[in-house]
């Protein structure tokens, strides 16, 4: 199922909710929270929904208690000149790129359990 309305899509199946954010055509203020968090959050309370996944991304999630699910990606390069690039690439950053998912947990403001 697929709740729509601009700037804001946010897909939903019978457990958990995912959502995402265009660009309005101007600023206004906590509209990304409150179109891909605080309204899907409610509406899967609202529905019985068992978990609201907020994305990968972001460190500014923490502060509102929004926790990163644990990833594992593993893509298909088919240029090769890009595929040793993203090789290089997370070879040299490797301990940065993995430092992050463990931290994140412990800067939580909210008590987990």
């Amino acid at each position: 199922m697929a709740i729509r309305s601009l700037p804001h899509f946010s897909c939903v199946d019978n457990t958990h909710s995912t959502a995402a954010i265009g660009a309005p055509p101007e600023w206004i203020p906590d509209l990304h929270f409150e179109t891909c968090y605080f309204a899907p959050i409610e509406y899967c309370i609202a529905n019985g929904f068992s978990r609201f996944e907020a994305g990968a991304q972001g460190e500014h999630k923490l502060s509102r208690g929004l926790c990163r699910p644990g990833l594992f990606r593993a893509p298909w390069l088919s240029h090769s000149g890009f595929h040793d690039a993203v090789g290089r690439y997370t070879a040299k950053n490797a301990g940065t790129l993995s430092v992050s998912p463990r931290y994140w947990p412990n800067t939580l403001r909210f008590p987990r359990g």
